[in-house]
């Protein structure tokens, strides 16, 4: 049977015809439990020895096997749901085809065994993972042929870059002429705001002169046009004083014909 170890799968998986066989040899009751699921009181005893084509060999202990019934408690923690159930770490695709199923050594053979990358040679191989107390120390094994590592020589420091003189004067050019655009628009402002307040000045300084009422001349009758009085009488919107009014109810009227005059030297009668 060929596999392929996946660290990601935890569960062994196996071709359906192992797993069936697996389940004959520990009893497994279908009937009562789904799965590779077994009685805790009853657990089936002995290990699981795992030998590949080479030779190699690891040994899946018992404890490690068959273990309670694990998964998400009511606070979401991965803790034991049920103490009277074990369940084999062993996938159970008995009903399942086996073209659509790959072997897989996941997690649990990882526990017992190391895989070793070797790059140098293109080679990976197993190691068996040794259990010590860490109180002990652990002893490791060179896996590569260890090379010095040559020390780095100190590097120069880069040379500065040159100053870019035409940048420079571009922008003191450039920050010259915003500086007197904003003078001059700052000039300007003060200049507006002084003529607006001149002409409200003027306007709140020069007096409104009152309307008067132009006098209107009465009409005349044919009897005024021989009669010689002052304009003033006919003036009706103007009051004269009482010494005007004494003076102009004095104005005699002429008679409208004359007597002849006579001439010293003349007989004729001048009408």
């Amino acid at each position: 049977m060929t596999a392929c170890i996946e660290p990601y799968v935890q569960r062994f998986v196996f071709t359906p015809a192992v797993a069936q066989t697996f389940a004959q040899i520990t009893s497994q009751n279908s009937t009562l439990y789904k799965g590779m699921d077994y009685n805790a009181s009853s657990t089936p005893p002995g290990d699981l020895t795992i030998t590949l084509s080479n030779g190699y060999t690891t040994n899946i202990t018992n404890d490690e096997l068959f273990t309670l019934r694990r998964g998400s408690d009511q606070y979401g923690r991965y803790a034991i749901t049920n103490n009277t159930v074990v369940e084999a770490g062993i996938s159970d695709n008995r009903a399942r085809s086996p073209a659509s199923q790959t072997p897989t050594l996941g997690g649990l053979f990882l526990t017992f065994n190391y895989l070793v990358m070797d790059y140098e040679n293109n080679q990976f191989r197993l190691a068996p993972a040794v259990a010590r107390d860490a109180q002990t120390g652990s002893s490791l094994t060179t896996v590569c042929t260890p090379t010095a590592t040559p020390s780095a020589s100190p590097s120069p420091a880069p040379a500065p870059p040159p100053a870019n003189h035409t940048a420079a004067k571009v922008g003191g050019v450039v920050g010259g002429v915003a500086g007197l655009a904003l003078i001059a628009a700052a000039i300007a402002f003060v200049l507006f705001r002084r003529r607006r307040r001149q002409r409200q000045d003027r306007t709140e300084i020069q007096p409104s002169m009152p309307e008067m009422d132009s006098p209107v001349m009465g009409p005349r009758t044919m009897s005024d046009a021989n009669t010689l009085r002052s304009p003033m009488s006919r003036w009706d919107s103007v009051e004269a004083p009482a010494s005007e009014k004494k003076h102009v109810s004095e104005v005699y009227e002429m008679p409208a014909s004359r007597p002849p005059v006579e001439m010293a030297d003349s007989r004729n009668t001048i009408d």
